[in-house]
């Protein structure tokens, strides 16, 4: 590592150790807390990684981000806005990894939609409960 003389010559600060959040969580544990959760709403606050900060790195309220992401959902022109909406770039973007997550095999999406499929074809199959409803509903509308 750099002397301090030589980091103040280069304007950079000294990089420390990055805990991740496992870690942390680890650490946590081994002093007997609990993760910290946030005053205004108790959703678990957010640990940010850094190489900056002698910690490793900080706490992040997890609310305030879920607030800015609703905020910039609903406001016009923002990437979150066009993306919700399906608006360019950003809107293709999200299309695409719904239909990803829609169409791969083992994802839940795409066992929702096997599910629902399924569901939907019982009407059709002989002897089920579904076909004898769907049968008297098509024989009711030929009287």
């Amino acid at each position: 590592m750099l002397e301090q003389k030589q980091l103040s010559l280069f304007g950079d600060k000294p990089k420390y150790r990055i805990v991740s959040t496992a870690e942390k969580r680890s650490l946590l544990a081994k002093e007997g807390k609990s993760w910290p959760v946030c005053d205004c709403c108790g959703i678990e606050k957010q640990w940010n990684t850094s190489t900056s900060q002698k910690a490793g790195g900080n706490w992040a309220l997890r609310c305030s981000v879920i607030a800015l992401g609703h905020r910039n959902r609903k406001t016009p022109g923002t990437y979150y806005y066009n993306a919700a909406h399906g608006i360019g770039e950003p809107g293709a973007k999200t299309r695409a990894s719904q239909r990803r997550l829609k169409d791969t095999p083992g994802t839940y999406r795409y066992n929702q939609k096997i599910k629902g499929i399924d569901q939907r074809m019982q009407k059709y199959i002989d002897g089920t409960p579904e076909n004898i409803e769907y049968l008297e509903r098509v024989k009711s509308t030929w009287i």
